[in-house]
């Protein structure tokens, strides 16, 4: 062997790492780069460390520094690659348990990885079943991947169903929720599989009941972990609008009437059959108002107990979906397809059959994209609201309620979710 040839299997030892193979390490690396002209790996796959020791360089590069060095049939995830640089195909490496963050091991080549079969996909979660999220806030994306846009994201202890997967990328388990976009299944829970059906002596639909304790919270979603937008005292009268669903060890139904959002079933007892029609001298359901005081409050539900949403000024008008509802001495009208937006009817008064829709403005079931870079879901229309999603520059929606004026801004409900500034909204 000449000095040359002595040279050369050390360089390369030191450089790249030995090799398990008896005989020439020259030979070794020789074999392995002529095998991978046609590389078999691919990001977002799993292999396994086939040298004695293996050396990871902080870039692509032999001459880069090694910032670790790992042995013999260690797990590897590659991150990102392939990158060609010294005749050599290079990823740059991830822990398995790191797959998908920003933490990563560093570069190696792919002459000493051999590939590992990836086991199949566990589908924990069925086509259809109800979820969770277990995170306080969970990006909803375009794509399953890591690098995908963010279209919207759910809070804590929002309810989602399965529409796909499961699907395998960046190391993360993804699944498709409500046809909207992918979530990583590692954020979410079981939520009791499909809804079931109406437990005996459940509520239908239309159904007219009556709180029967003190006091009930009126949440925005099904579920204890749904914030509180209101609260109903014992014997204000509601009426069944969807349900239910099961949650949080409850039975949820989705109410209008006295209040409006979802309440625990077990809270409340059947008082009537539907809805009963205006009494004498009420507004029709339909009929536009006008506010004849200089001010008057929209509260979040039919009585002066509820909180003050916004406040209208003499010569709003507003279109009336729901009432009269008797509390605290007056009849109250739900005004403009609010969520929680009464008003007295002492204080206002007819001016017209139906509210003509704004000029520039959207119809119910319109579809509408996008024109912010982010823009703000909330769960009333006002700037005070919570935020309950966001949705991202031309994302697609559908017009579902509205428009009503608060905060000089004109507001639409979409998707049945929220409400949205109308200025961020094109057809």
């Amino acid at each position: 062997m000449t000095p040359a040839t002595r040279f050369s299997r050390r360089t390369a030892i030191a450089l790249l790492g030995s090799t398990v193979v008896a005989g020439s390490a020259v030979a070794g690396i020789a074999q392995r780069a002529t095998a991978q002209t046609a590389p078999t790996f691919s990001a977002g796959k799993t292999a396994v460390v086939s040298a004695a020791q293996l050396n990871v360089r902080s870039t692509p590069s032999l001459s880069a520094p090694i910032v670790a060095t790992l042995p013999l049939n260690t797990q590897v995830y590659l991150a990102t690659g392939p990158v060609t640089a010294d005749g050599y195909t290079w990823f740059r490496l991830q822990s398995p348990s790191a797959a998908g963050t920003s933490t990563f091991l560093g570069w190696a080549v792919t002459a000493f990885l051999a590939g590992v079969a990836a086991p199949p996909v566990q589908q924990e979660f069925a086509y259809g079943s109800t979820v969770s999220v277990t995170a306080n806030l969970l990006n909803v994306r375009a794509n399953p991947s890591t690098s995908a846009a963010i279209v919207a994201t759910y809070a804590f202890g929002r309810t989602a169903k399965i529409t796909g997967g499961p699907t395998v990328a960046n190391g993360i388990t993804w699944y498709a929720v409500d046809n909207v976009g992918w979530v990583a299944g590692q954020f979410l829970a079981k939520s009791g599989g499909t809804t079931p059906p109406p437990a005996s002596g459940g509520f239908a639909v239309g159904t007219v009941v009556a709180v029967n304790v003190p006091s009930v919270n009126i949440r925005s979603g099904a579920g204890t972990s749904f914030p509180v937008n209101s609260t109903a005292a014992q014997g204000t009268q509601l009426t069944i609008a969807e349900g239910p669903v099961a949650a949080s060890g409850y039975n949820w139904y989705r109410v209008t009437g006295g209040a409006t959002g979802w309440v625990a079933g077990e809270l409340v007892v059947q008082s009537g059959g539907t809805t009963p029609p205006p009494t004498s001298g009420g507004i029709a359901i339909g009929s536009t108002v006008r506010v004849t005081a200089q001010q008057v409050n929209v509260r979040s539900g039919a009585g002066t107990s509820f909180s003050v949403t916004t406040t209208a000024s003499a010569g709003d008008t507003f279109t009336v979906y729901e009432g009269p509802v008797a509390a605290n001495g007056y009849n109250w009208y739900r005004v403009s397809n609010l969520v929680g937006a009464w008003i007295a009817s002492d204080f206002i008064a007819v001016s017209g059959s139906t509210t003509p829709p704004p000029a520039g403005g959207f119809s119910y079931g319109q579809r509408v994209t996008v024109t912010a870079g982010t823009l703000n879901v909330r769960a009333n229309p006002t700037t005070s609201a919570a935020i309950i999603s966001t949705y991202a520059y031309g994302r697609a929606a559908t017009i579902t309620g509205g428009p009503t004026v608060a905060n000089g801004i004109t507001w639409y409900a979409v998707d049945n979710l929220g409400w949205v500034s109308g200025q961020y909204l094109t057809a």
